[in-house]
């Protein structure tokens, strides 16, 4: 086993686990919020989805920053880097995540999670995902030029994250927030998998060598067109085929199986086939 591989091993670890301490503690102290005690004293399911999202997005940071800030010859210059992009990148996980959610499922999301509706945990944990997905692409580097490009973008990219998603809600006959708050989880897995796959295609199209900013920023239009196969995948995979209920320009069997029946397979499906899409689009564009 090489040397190099037990560096950047024990590096990732340490990595991973200064990252998750740092995304509990700054989220805890940022609400006054004590997550252990909610998830276990008080078993609190969405507070603890909450927090399995919040997770996930610190792993998938510490993974990139890892990946490109360590270089693996001076300990350092290693350290200062992954705290200089790593750092940043956890306080605006946390931050935007809870942000975007408040604004987009409005501000009583923090009380529904308190009184453990699962819908809302959901919804929050798929904002905390796609945005560690787009953070992780973005913030990386070693290098002060780096890190100004990187944060720019990752403005960039985290605004068009959001825009999206309020556009492309647009097309279900119900309000997604009014659903989720009312602990519609079949509501709620819809929306998540909707989130989920907008991040994914978007730091898609955020990623790659900064050449210019009138090339990087044409070529990150371009990749976000690919956002447009999502609208075919819910009207023709999901209901037309899927569930058989014919093909609809809006609407039709369904919205009324997730805002009506509450069909949580349904939508787990509907789900699914946005994140499958999103990451058949980014394997192969």
């Amino acid at each position: 086993m090489s040397g190099d591989f037990l560096y950047f091993a024990a590096f990732g670890v340490l990595t991973i686990l200064v990252f998750q301490v740092a995304a509990v503690l700054f989220d805890a102290l940022l609400r006054r919020v004590n997550f252990a005690d909610a998830i276990v004293a008080k078993r609190n399911g969405a507070a603890g989805i909450e927090q399995a999202g919040r997770a996930i997005g610190a792993f998938m940071i510490a993974a990139s920053v890892v990946k490109g800030c360590v270089g693996g010859v001076d300990v350092l210059h290693d350290v200062a880097w992954t705290a200089a992009f790593g750092f940043p990148a956890v306080v605006l996980l946390v931050v935007v995540g809870r942000l975007s959610a408040q604004v987009l499922l409005r501000a009583r999301i923090a009380g529904e999670i308190a009184r453990n509706n699962t819908a809302a945990g959901i919804a929050v944990a798929a904002h905390d995902v796609a945005t560690a997905i787009v953070i992780a692409r973005c913030l990386h580097g070693n290098s002060v030029d780096t890190l100004g490009v990187s944060l720019a973008f990752l403005a960039i990219a985290l605004v068009t994250l959001n825009l999206f998603i309020v556009a492309f809600r647009v097309i279900t006959t119900y309000a997604d927030s009014e659903e989720v708050l009312d602990n519609n989880v079949a509501a709620a897995l819809s929306y998540a998998g909707i989130t989920v796959a907008l991040g994914i295609i978007i730091a898609h199209a955020a990623e790659g060598d900064f050449v210019s900013w009138e090339k990087s920023l044409g070529a990150y239009g371009l990749a976000l067109a690919f956002a447009a196969a999502l609208y075919p995948v819910r009207q023709v995979i999901v209901e037309a085929v899927i569930l058989r209920a014919g093909f609809s320009l809006r609407g039709g069997r369904l919205d009324r199986e997730i805002a009506e029946q509450r069909n949580i397979g349904v939508g787990a499906v509907e789900a699914a086939a946005y994140v499958g899409v999103a990451l058949f689009v980014v394997s192969v564009a």
